[in-house]
């Protein structure tokens, strides 16, 4: 059984806390970004992941029997923005080495910045940009299958 959602994300925000990150944690989908590069991040501004959400993914997860793999993306002074990777399947937990009762923790071995962007013209340009140049890059980061 892999330990209880309350329970890991304390040991999740110290293991950040540990990587020079802040503690402060906010949860974000491919949706809710924009990948400038592998050293920076745009992240639109007031979208994330309920953390409650994020819960049922991992509860889904240990109903299942799969491990599981807290993952920073970015960070910028006061907040570091994560997201949880969860198999699709008995194969794919495999794949990704997340078998049952493993809980892995993961930073960047450099770690990109993040700024925060409204949605509007500019953020257009990005995303133009974004799916010209760093689409490949954004699916492997987010492990998109």
């Amino acid at each position: 059984m892999n330990p209880k959602f309350e329970e890991i994300i304390p040991v999740f925000r110290k293991f950040l806390e540990q990587q020079g990150c802040p503690g402060k944690i906010v949860w974000v989908a491919p949706e809710h970004t924009m990948c400038c590069g592998r050293a920076e991040w745009k992240i639109f501004e007031n979208e994330c992941v309920d953390e409650e959400d994020i819960k049922l993914k991992y509860q889904d997860a240990d109903d299942k029997k799969f491990g599981v793999r807290f993952c920073a993306l970015c960070v910028n002074d006061e907040t570091s923005y994560c997201y949880l990777i969860v198999p699709t399947s008995e194969l794919d937990a495999d794949y990704k080495l997340l078998t049952y009762e493993k809980v892995k923790l993961s930073v960047p071995a450099e770690m990109p910045h993040a700024s925060i962007l409204r949605r509007g013209f500019r953020a257009s340009w990005y995303q133009t940009r974004e799916s010209i140049k760093f689409k490949e890059w954004k699916e492997l980061v987010f492990r998109i299958d």
